[in-house]
């Protein structure tokens, strides 16, 4: 039975137009990447999907991409080996349902439906992403906080994940979060955020 760890992207963090960077990964995919490369290693999977695409622009890579090049230049290489053929990038979807809808289209290409895997995102996050996937008939295994997740991982990224957990941000994504959890009440598959998401999100 393979182990296979399904990662999704949280948004860009915005800079003034002024910036050369104009967009940089936000603190929680920074998080989540590190923490799935930590993980990745740690339990031994057999393939890490980062999921989410161009939600920054088509001039911009896809935060699946953003978040694999983060991991592999960040993770203490003389602590953990991942190689990059086991990565796998999913860069269509540009939202949560998106992420669902897709990731579900590679597991059954790949005939993963009776493989260990494992669903991890930011802890605000994980209810409607668990919810989604469900609907979307993405069955996974196991889930995961990448803000627990990064802890374990040592000193400074046990400080940094905590910071972030309790910070004024994340009061306010959870509130967010309530609100679209809500939603999939009346709207199954998230149809009417996926249209706000394509205006919001730089999409046509």
């Amino acid at each position: 039975m393979l182990k296979i760890l399904v990662v999704l992207g949280k948004n860009w963090e915005n800079h003034t137009q002024s910036d050369e960077r104009a967009v940089t990964l936000s603190i929680d995919s920074q998080i989540s990447a590190l923490a799935a490369g930590w993980k990745f290693v740690k339990e031994k999977f057999d393939y890490l999907i980062f999921s989410t695409g161009k939600t920054a622009g088509e001039d911009w890579p896809s935060e699946a991409q953003a978040m694999k090049d983060f991991l592999l230049k960040n993770l203490p290489k003389e602590k953990y080996f991942l190689p990059e053929e086991k990565i796998i990038l999913e860069e269509i979807s540009f939202d949560t349902a998106g992420n669902a809808e897709e990731v579900g289209k590679i597991f059954v290409d790949r005939d993963w439906s009776n493989q260990e895997i494992t669903l991890m995102t930011v802890g605000y996050h994980l209810p409607r992403a668990r919810k989604l996937f469900f609907n979307f008939g993405a069955a996974f295994t196991y889930e995961a906080n990448s803000y627990e997740e990064m802890a374990k991982m040592g000193c400074v990224y046990a400080s940094l994940a905590n910071k972030r957990k309790f910070s004024f941000g994340v009061k306010l994504e959870k509130i967010k979060e309530a609100f679209l959890l809500f939603f999939l009440i009346f709207d199954y598959h998230g149809k009417m955020i996926r249209k706000l998401a394509k205006k919001v999100r730089h999409q046509k």
